[in-house]
Formats: structure tokens, C-alpha cells, sequence
């Protein structure tokens, strides 16, 4: 479960690793919220179809996000994840979305 503690730390890692102005990373966590809202909605549809393949592209674009702002739990979590979808191998997927909703839903109250 994503703390405040894990925002400020993602918050300042991405800030130490791109050198950008806290705006602009605040600016690209805003994006990273909505844009993430928009694949778990995707992944919601890919679930109710048993959709692998959608599945596997929802996850490796939450992998390469959630690594590039330096959310290394959720990069994690995402990468297994997209292995599992690609090899059509059952995983408790619903629960992992449950993780991810409640993630964005922290980093969208923080960010407020």
C-alpha cells in the first residue's frame, strides 16, 4: 500500500534524477494519475474479457511509468504482472487492480 511517506520519496527521487523543476514533476505525476485512471479501465474491460493481451499492454505501460517516477513497488508488481498476462497464466489480477486503484487514488488525494 502506497504511503505518504512512498509519494515524497518517488517526489524526490524523480526529482533528483530528471534535475526538472518541481512543477514540471508535479505537472507529469498529474499526468501519471490520469493517464493511470485510464488504463485501470482499460484493465477493467480486459478482466471482464479475459483479455491476456490487453492485460499485458495495461501492465507494461504501468511498469514504465510507475519506474520512470520512481514507484518501484508498483513497477514491480506491474512487471510480474505483465509476464503472467503474456504467458496467459492465471494471477490474482482483480486484487493487483484493487492495489493499483488504491494507489492512484492516494497519489490523486496527495497531489490535491
Amino acid at each position: 500500500m502506497v504511503t505518504k511517506k512512498d509519494i515524497k520519496k518517488a517526489i524526490k527521487e524523480t526529482l533528483q534524477s530528471t534535475e526538472f523543476p518541481q512543477t514540471v514533476v508535479m505537472k507529469l505525476l498529474n499526468s501519471y494519475v490520469n493517464s493511470g485512471e485510464r488504463l485501470l479501465t482499460t484493465l477493467n474491460d480486459s478482466l471482464t474479457e479475459k483479455n491476456y493481451d490487453k492485460m499485458q499492454r495495461v501492465f507494461h505501460d504501468l511498469k514504465s511509468t510507475s519506474l520512470t517516477l520512481h514507484f518501484e513497488a508498483i513497477a514491480k508488481m506491474a512487471a510480474i504482472a505483465e509476464i503472467k498476462a503474456l504467458n496467459e497464466e492465471s494471477y490474482d489480477y482483480e486484487e493487483l487492480r484493487n492495489h493499483f486503484e488504491n494507489h492512484f487514488r492516494k497519489l490523486k488525494a496527495y497531489l490535491k
